[in-house]
């Protein structure tokens, strides 16, 4: 497992930003294993084994930040856990980064009221005239944290959602003010929207909220991309 390299950086990142190469994992007693030959791509990891050690986790959502596994390393869960994984392939990627830098910006977010309780959260759905996206940047203020949300973990009853991390969280009940890059591609079909989750000062689960915001900022990718 190795930070990415200086003189690969910007190939491997045009292969990341690609949001079809990517596997979400969820649930229990789930195992893969990166084939000979190739390195896979770990964005997200929530409560997962590596090489049968953990849990183990890689919370932010950004392909420059991307944790490399390279052949024979196991990634697994015993317990729930979730993966949110990118296989590249051999062929000359495209340079999606310059492409970027053309597409309009758009926001979505969720508020928090004050006095809400411990637990309390807030939805803001993805519109629906797009279907390859690309996610810039998180805001979390004064909430306990704001998340990619979907309907796609093939384990879970109705009316559940599988999710991503997006920045670092104290708990899931201690306000946070962290902001950050999350530069990461998805598509709508999978994930259709945030959520954004009450927090408070103590994090002790008692205490109201105060009134609190979570934001993400996308691009709306183009049909070849």
């Amino acid at each position: 497992m190795l930070a990415l390299s200086i003189s690969n950086t910007r190939k491997v990142i045009n292969f990341l930003l690609d949001p079809n190469r990517y596997e979400y994992i969820y649930g229990a007693g789930w195992s893969r294993t990166v084939p000979e030959g190739t390195n896979w791509y770990a964005v997200n990891l929530w409560n997962t084994r590596v090489n049968g050690v953990g849990p183990y986790y890689h919370r932010n959502l950004d392909v420059r930040n991307a944790l490399m596994l390279s052949a024979g390393t196991e990634i697994s869960a015993t317990t729930p856990g979730f993966a949110y994984i990118c296989k590249p392939d051999c062929s000359p990627p495209p340079d999606r980064l310059s492409r970027l830098k053309g597409l309009r910006q758009h926001v979505i977010g969720g508020e928090i009221p004050a006095n809400s309780l411990p637990g309390h959260y807030v939805g803001a759905p993805f519109p629906d005239d797009f279907e390859k996206g690309m996610l810039n940047h998180c805001s979390s203020m004064d909430v306990c944290w704001t998340i990619i949300v979907g309907n796609q973990a093939p384990d879970l009853p109705p009316g559940n959602y599988s999710s991503l991390n997006t920045l670092e969280e104290a708990s899931d009940s201690h306000a946070i003010r962290f902001t950050g890059n999350i530069l990461c591609p998805f598509l709508r079909s999978e994930w259709n929207g945030i959520w954004v989750q009450a927090g408070s000062k103590s994090g002790d689960y008692q205490e109201l909220s105060e009134k609190g915001f979570g934001a993400v900022i996308y691009q709306k990718l183009p049909l070849d991309w």
